[in-house]
């Protein structure tokens, strides 16, 4: 990532787009994108199925964006910092975008292609 963050900034940063619709959870300080497989302390992942939801939770993740369908799996979590979402994908790739050091939009320009 850029810099480190707070979930919460990231709540903030996608408040009027709809995608975040909810947050639960810690506030909790993130400093890498990591896959559900692979992630750690200090890590946010993304979660679209169930299946990937206990292999994250076993290795601790600072935070989750996770489908709206699961999250009542993780309301009373309080140690890490949830982001719901309706779409997992497009909040990975916005997030990542923003927080991480990946800009798309200049490579769907060269493409001529044109954000729907």
């Amino acid at each position: 990532m850029k810099q480190k963050v707070r979930v919460s900034e990231i709540a903030e940063k996608f408040a009027g787009s709809k995608l975040i619709s909810s947050y639960l959870g810690g506030d909790v300080v993130v400093e890498n994108i990591s896959a559900a497989d692979s992630c750690g302390p200090g890590d946010l992942t993304f979660i679209s199925s169930s299946e990937y939801l206990e292999k994250a939770r076993e290795r601790q993740p600072a935070a989750m964006v996770i489908a709206e369908d699961l999250a009542g799996t993780l309301a009373s979590e309080k140690a890490i910092g949830v982001l719901v979402t309706n779409n997992v994908k497009l909040a990975h790739a916005l997030i990542k975008q923003e927080f991480a050091d990946r800009d798309f939009l200049p490579f769907c320009e060269h493409l001529n292609l044109k954000p729907a």
